[in-house]
Parts: C-alpha cells; sequence; structure tokens
C-alpha cells in the first residue's frame, strides 16, 4: 500500500473490500492472494468483508449436496484456479481465512456490507436466512 497510505484530504486511508474475490475469473486463487498480502501489509488500513461467492463456497465445503449449485455459478472456475478437484479441497488455511471473513464494516461516516445482504432493526443485524447460510457479522 505505499504510496496510498493517505488519502487526498490528508487523513489516513483504509480500503474496504465488499466481497467476491472468487468465482468471477479464473485466477480467484491469484485475486485472494493478492489482497491477503495487501491485508498482512497494512491490517489497519485494509478490512476485507464476505460477499455470497464466499459464503457459496463454505457452504459448497460444509455440505456437499450445495457443491453442484456452487460448481454451476462460479465455482468451476474457482476451483481451477486453485487446482483442485472439489471445494473442500481448497488448502485449509485458505477456508478458515475466508470463514472468518466479516460481513460488515462501521466507520464514522458508513456501513459497509456486500450487496445482496439483508439488515434489519437498530444497528446492524443481520437477518438470518438460507442465501446467507446463517452468518452474523463480527
Amino acid at each position: 500500500m505505499s504510496g496510498s497510505q493517505r488519502s487526498a484530504a490528508g487523513r489516513p486511508r483504509h480500503l474496504v473490500f465488499l466481497g467476491d474475490y472468487i468465482d468471477k475469473g479464473f485466477e480467484s486463487a491469484r485475486v485472494v492472494a493478492i489482497v491477503r498480502q495487501l491485508e498482512e501489509e497494512a491490517p489497519c488500513a485494509i478490512t476485507c468483508l464476505m460477499g455470497n461467492r464466499e459464503s457459496a463456497l463454505l457452504q459448497a465445503v460444509h455440505d456437499p449436496r450445495r457443491a453442484t449449485a456452487w460448481i454451476i455459478s462460479g465455482g468451476e472456475r474457482t476451483r481451477t484456479s486453485y487446482g483442485v478437484e472439489r471445494a473442500a479441497d481448497i488448502p485449509t488455511a485458505e477456508l478458515d481465512r475466508i470463514a472468518g471473513l466479516k460481513t460488515v464494516h462501521e466507520d464514522v461516516l458508513r456501513y459497509y456490507v456486500h450487496a445482496g445482504r439483508f439488515w434489519i432493526g437498530t444497528g446492524l443485524k443481520q437477518r438470518v436466512n438460507s442465501a446467507n447460510g446463517g452468518v452474523t457479522p463480527a
């Protein structure tokens, strides 16, 4: 992140990635590695959120009946990029990192969520439904 650590207004820069790092092309593993590297280099300046594609991957890992739907909707490209046959064959450390992604981030001015997440009530409470696998904000 060197050279981009301050905003144009001189405030510390904070990048928020909103998810869907995978399933969009044949370089999903590379995208995840780049984002992870940025996060390791500047952990206080980067926030990575979980998108529905990461949630679908985790569902495919934990419930093989959902693997076909994940493969059809882009998972094939992710499997190819990792060089594996099944979602569960993606390295455990990678799956653990994805499982640990937050679903919401807030700063003084904004709430950040991945599109397709539903929020109800006061503050930030995620509605539990089958689309998000019951994941709650961290």
